[in-house]
């Protein structure tokens, strides 16, 4: 499957590592780019590895040793795996 974002998920991504720039530098905003765009090729490559939401072919995901779950939902007929919402685990969801 292929994955894309919607533009609100660009939008907190971009925010994330926007901010990850500001407190950590580069290079960790970099790493924490590489660590989201490994999930996002996991899922996209492996789409049931999330646990299921109440929301019909939502799952979530969360990412290793950072605060942070991705909320997405599968398309099988477009063969595509939209990634809906980065949430910040101290978040609301």
């Amino acid at each position: 499957m292929q994955h894309r974002l919607l533009r609100s998920a660009e939008r907190e991504l971009e925010h994330i590592a926007d901010y990850s720039f500001d407190e950590w530098g580069a290079a960790r905003a970099q790493k924490t780019l590489a660590a989201f765009e490994a999930l996002f090729q996991q899922i996209a490559r492996f789409p049931n590895v999330g646990i299921k939401t109440e929301r019909s072919r939502v799952y979530q995901k969360s990412l290793p040793h950072l605060p942070f779950v991705v909320l997405y939902r599968i398309d099988n007929e477009l063969n595509v795996v939209t990634i809906l919402q980065i949430i910040h685990t101290k978040q609301s969801r």
